[in-house]
């Protein structure tokens, strides 16, 4: 299809259209409903922006999507289980659920115009870089499973929440200058080797287990509350046998005396480290 009359199109205009490949509608501004179009391959909208009436769930074989305006919304299940999606041209400014679920060959994307993302937003999806400029919050399981490397969060601040950054295997690098607290298992079983902490006052449980490269962790802060020995349970920090050696917990050398002889430090003391 490639058309020049149509300026709508509804919801389920194309579920289930099996035969579907190619789509371009110069004049729509929206792209409607491509559920299950398992042989649709590209898709381009120039006079749209995503909405919340789109649905490419399960198009497998989409390789190709363009939106031709600004802003928008990536709603949830947008491009669900599109498992060959390589190019996505959008510039959305909300991110739900799911969105991107599955799209494990979609490894860039415009982000700096969004403000909002739900739980589970990038859930499972091969964006290598991420950097969210305007996002203020960052809600349960935003990141999980995702194939990301490099995570910027520059004016969140507050709680990085629950499982938020959990399963992050190919995690290299994060950036939360405003983050006060990393709520319980926010990077269970991510990647990182180092974090750096600017403004973090409380390690919930488990933030840190089953790290098994963290090698090292600093703290700005002068009083860090660690809940419990489990946040560093199944990493370098508690146990040598992952690298050959212990990992280490930095904080600045005027407090590390303090540190030390807090109750809630003494199980992993002999980690810590004054700069």
């Amino acid at each position: 299809i490639d058309d020049d009359k149509y300026t709508y199109i509804g919801t389920s205009a194309f579920d289930s259209c099996r035969s579907l490949q190619r789509v371009r509608f110069n004049k729509a501004t929206q792209a409607g409903g491509f559920y299950c179009c398992y042989s649709l391959t590209e898709a381009h909208f120039p006079a749209a922006a995503p909405s919340s009436n789109d649905n490419f769930q399960s198009c497998s074989a989409l390789t190709s999507v363009t939106y031709g305006q600004p802003g928008g919304i990536l709603d949830r299940n947008h491009f669900y289980d599109c498992s060959s999606l390589t190019s996505l041209v959008c510039s959305p400014s909300i991110v739900s659920g799911y969105a991107l679920y599955r799209c494990y060959k979609l490894t860039s994307l415009d982000l700096t115009n969004v403000s909002l993302i739900y739980a589970s937003a990038f859930d499972a999806c091969g964006l290598k870089s991420i950097n969210l400029p305007l996002i203020s919050a960052v809600p349960t399981d935003a990141f999980n499973g995702c194939r990301v490397e490099y995570l910027s969060l520059p004016n969140a601040s507050g709680t990085l929440a629950s499982y938020a950054c959990a399963h992050t295997a190919y995690l290299k690098s994060v950036y939360i200058p405003k983050i006060t607290t990393l709520s319980a298992s926010c990077f269970y079983n991510s990647g990182l080797s180092e974090i750096d902490l600017p403004a973090v006052t409380t390690l919930s449980t488990r933030c840190f287990a089953n790290c098994k490269s963290l090698a090292k962790v600093v703290i700005h802060t002068s009083n860090c509350m660690l809940w419990n020995s489990s946040v560093f349970e199944s990493t370098p920090i508690r146990l040598s046998s992952y690298l050959g050696y212990y990992g280490s917990v930095y904080v600045p050398a005027q407090y590390l005396e303090a540190y030390k002889t807090k109750s809630d430090w003494s199980k992993i003391s002999a980690r810590l480290v004054g700069y």
